[in-house]
């Protein structure tokens, strides 16, 4: 509407169910959407089934090294309150959320799709101190109800209490608290032999 465009459709769907009929597309693009869904193998096997024989996919995806200066502070308070368990939840929640490139190429590629390129690049999130970060409106939408999840809830204040004191310890170190953002696009074409829905079982 903004921009006065009439050969736009918005169609709302779920990404392991495409609303669409095979061989549909000539080009799909994710901007950091398959590491955000439920099923990533079913959701490869839709867009392939969607995309026409030489359609032309590009993906990015955030890698596992992303907020690492965060995740770092949390595991080590975690490992403080001996909290061992939370430890391997909070890997479990970082696998789940950003796979490493060599798992997104073999799920690309099982897909029906031949890569042509894989570029890596990054990115900063920069914040005054680790209060701000943490308070920061994309943080609260995002993160950190997921974060705050992998614990108790009688040891999400006393956790976090600590995790900020950490984090604004670090900024006031710096100068400022750095979150990296890691990721990879990569740009593919689906083989002319076509998806098997086997290669993904």
């Amino acid at each position: 509407k903004t921009w006065k465009l009439t050969n736009v459709k918005i169609i709302e769907g779920v990404a392991e169910q495409l609303p669409f009929e095979n061989n549909f597309f000539d080009l799909v693009v994710s901007n950091n959407g398959i590491n955000n869904v439920q099923d990533d193998k079913k959701v490869l096997s839709e867009i392939s089934r969607t995309c026409k024989r030489d359609a032309q996919l590009v993906v990015t995806v955030n890698l596992p090294e992303t907020m690492i200066e965060f995740y770092s502070v949390y595991e080590n308070v975690l490992k403080d309150f001996e909290k061992d368990s939370e430890i391997t939840k909070l890997k479990e929640h970082i696998f789940s959320k950003r796979k490493p490139v060599s798992y997104t190429k073999e799920l690309i590629e099982n897909a029906g799709f031949k890569i042509n390129e894989i570029q890596e690049d990054e990115f900063y999130f920069k914040y005054s101190d680790g209060t701000s970060m943490l308070d920061h409106s994309a943080i609260k939408l995002a993160f950190l109800e997921s974060w705050k999840n992998i614990l108790n809830k009688e040891d999400q204040i006393p956790v976090f209490t600590e995790i900020e004191k950490r984090l604004n310890d670090i900024a006031e170190n710096k100068g400022e608290f750095k979150l990296s953002i890691p990721f990879i696009c990569v740009n593919a074409v689906k083989n002319n032999y076509g998806f098997s829905i086997n290669s993904l079982a």
